[in-house]
């Protein structure tokens, strides 16, 4: 089974922040709207890195909002896409985690549906993002080689969030500068 896990890096079609300081969209559950459509491509970006073709979404991607990132953590701005779509089209973008990294109990599920683990699926990736967001990886995050073993023998889980209400996102009113592929080696 070739599986892949890939990080994309978008710019939301809105603020999530409404009226100055009105945080409630953070606390809503993210829907991801017409995933089959492609985001407006950012000509600023001249990344060598990363695919020249928007690739698609797939669940347990990865997806980077630059803008979320205050400094109150380094995952803040980051979610993962959910594991099934609705009957409308429309997936989940599910949070995981600020300040370290905190899988949504449905992607735990999904790693083990497809025979791998979330370190095989995210370690990589969630380097990257550290990497180009702060210059970090894991091991600086956490304090030590050690700690990220003992993190990955039993990676944090969370329910998901219990707010029913939605903030609907428009994928083609979504600006992407890059998505950067990494190929999963089970263990």
């Amino acid at each position: 089974m070739n599986l892949v896990v890939r990080l994309h890096y978008l710019k939301l079609h809105e603020s999530p922040v409404v009226d100055g300081d009105d945080y409630e969209r953070m606390k809503m559950k993210w829907i991801l709207d017409q995933v089959e459509t492609k985001p407006k491509r950012d000509m600023s970006s001249n990344d060598d890195e990363g695919e020249d073709k928007w690739p698609g979404i797939a669940p347990g991607d990865l997806v980077v909002f630059s803008e979320l990132s205050s400094g109150a953590g380094e995952l803040e701005g980051t979610r993962i896409i959910g594991s099934s779509r609705s009957s409308d089209g429309s997936i989940s973008l599910l949070p995981c985690g600020i300040e370290s990294p905190v899988f949504p109990q449905e992607i735990a599920q999904l790693a083990q549906s497809k025979e791998t683990t979330l370190r095989a699926m995210y370690e990589k990736p969630l380097n990257a993002i550290l990497d180009e967001d702060c210059g970090m990886a894991l091991e600086d995050l956490f304090g030590g080689e050690g700690v990220v073993e003992e993190f990955w023998a039993s990676p944090e889980t969370a329910a998901a969030a219990a707010s029913e209400v939605e903030w609907r996102i428009p994928l083609d009113g979504c600006t992407w500068s890059k998505s950067i592929s990494f190929p999963v080696v089970t263990e």
